[in-house]
């Protein structure tokens, strides 16, 4: 039987494009940007559904390319800038909270699993008002393991009380968050948040579209398991 979820946060818990809209008009202010306010937004909105796995500095790269600047900023100021604007504007989507609340409801223990610098990902969860939803929330600064390490998700199961093989852990990422969570014995679900998989890596056994579609998926996987 599944007794436990566990939920990646960024591209996962809360609503990314969203927040990256809301930032864009600081964004535009403090550097030289040579597009309107809107077109910054789907510019840096595209490319970070594309290119985010590949990491931050691909992105950035691509945007200037593509002539998001006319001067471009070192990429330091900018991705701290982003880190400071998502640790305060933070958009959460409607039906996370609900979710979260269901899943309490049937019974279930509630984990996050996110990698990150602990004062950057517990300012996201503070904005976004998480913190009561969550039986153990572990971020991976606080700890010499990063996802796709198999021990993160072993210390949350740990601190759960139950094995990684009763624990359904969702994400986004298919190294860091299902290939990760299924070479530690967790049940893997890919949020189809940006729709990019990486091909070298087996697909996920369960996929949804958002993170609203997880009770009744759990609801099936429990009748699997008989």
């Amino acid at each position: 039987m599944i007794h436990a979820v566990a939920f990646d946060m960024d591209h996962t818990l809360f609503d990314r494009y969203a927040t990256i809209r809301a930032v864009m008009p600081a964004f535009c202010e403090t550097f030289d940007v040579a597009v309107s306010v809107e077109e910054a937004a789907e510019m840096l909105c595209r490319y970070d559904k594309k290119l985010n796995y590949m990491g931050w500095p691909i992105v950035f790269n691509k945007l200037k390319e593509k002539g998001m600047f006319n001067t471009a900023p070192h990429f330091a100021q900018y991705a701290a800038f982003l880190y400071e604007q998502f640790a305060t504007v933070s958009v959460d989507y409607p039906f996370t909270k609900p979710m979260l609340e269901e899943l309490r409801r049937q019974g279930y223990k509630i984990a996050m699993i996110t990698n990150g610098d602990h004062d950057i990902q517990a300012a996201k969860i503070e904005n976004l008002g998480y913190a009561p939803y969550f039986d153990e929330i572990i971020i991976s600064g606080d700890f010499d393991w990063d996802k796709p390490e198999p021990e993160i998700f072993e210390e949350t199961a740990k601190r759960l009380g139950i094995a990684t093989n009763e624990m359904v852990y969702v994400g986004d990422h298919p190294l860091n968050d299902i290939d990760g969570a299924r070479k530690a014995g967790c049940v893997p679900v890919w949020v189809k948040t940006t729709g990019v998989w990486d091909d070298e890596i087996a697909t996920a056994p369960y996929e949804v579209d958002t993170v609203a579609d997880i009770p009744a998926l759990l609801a099936e996987i429990q009748t699997e398991r008989g």
